[in-house]
């Protein structure tokens, strides 16, 4: 589906005309934003179509929308950290972990290596605990089931940037701010950073 950018102020201007409704509109992308507000603000839960806020630590997610049944399922962090299933555990994990394991997966800042499952990244987090530790074990691993394309470990730091210091509208501060802060080191060329 194609949103325009009518399509947004129209319903901008729809949702303006309702009573205690606040509108806004995020600088750049929206999960991002949502992401703000559930931290920074009075949110008790998000409804998204994907699982990009899951990723981002948000306390409460609504997923899957059944607009016919008005069904959805209820992600809350607190009980995600705890849930085990043969073949897939989320005991022990930090927020680092979950975010790392769901990049690898595959999200909408990169395509996960050809091979490399949900179920396999939670494995590997849970063995190895960090991204780049992943890579490079499976660089390494005899079985080639799982297919590592150049340049992936620089994309992949990309994309952890990018979840974890996009850009949003600050309420309290009025301006456009980092999610998060970046480390100064995200701003040394490579070869100072080494």
């Amino acid at each position: 589906v194609t949103i325009s950018n009518e399509m947004v102020l129209e319903t901008m201007d729809a949702l303006r005309q309702l009573d205690g409704v606040a509108v806004m509109r995020a600088p750049y992308e929206a999960d991002a934003q949502l992401v703000h507000l559930a931290r920074h603000t009075d949110v008790a839960a998000v409804l998204t179509e994907d699982s990009d806020l899951v990723a981002h630590g948000v306390d409460k997610v609504l997923l899957r929308l059944d607009r016919v049944t008005n069904d959805v399922l209820l992600v809350e962090r607190k009980a995600l950290f705890s849930f085990s299933t043969r073949g897939f555990s989320m005991r022990g994990f930090t927020d680092d972990m979950l975010l790392e394991m769901c990049v690898l997966a595959g999200v909408d800042y990169l395509e996960s290596p050809r091979g490399l499952s949900i179920v396999k990244a939670n494995q590997f987090i849970g063995a190895h605990k960090t991204g780049p530790r992943v890579i490079k074990f499976i660089k390494n691993f005899r079985n080639r089931q799982i297919k590592v394309p150049p340049g992936y470990e620089k994309a992949y730091q990309r994309a952890l940037a990018s979840f974890r210091h996009q850009r949003v509208w600050s309420v309290a501060a009025r301006k456009v701010l980092p999610l998060s802060l970046p480390p100064d080191s995200l701003f040394l060329p490579a070869r100072a950073r080494a």
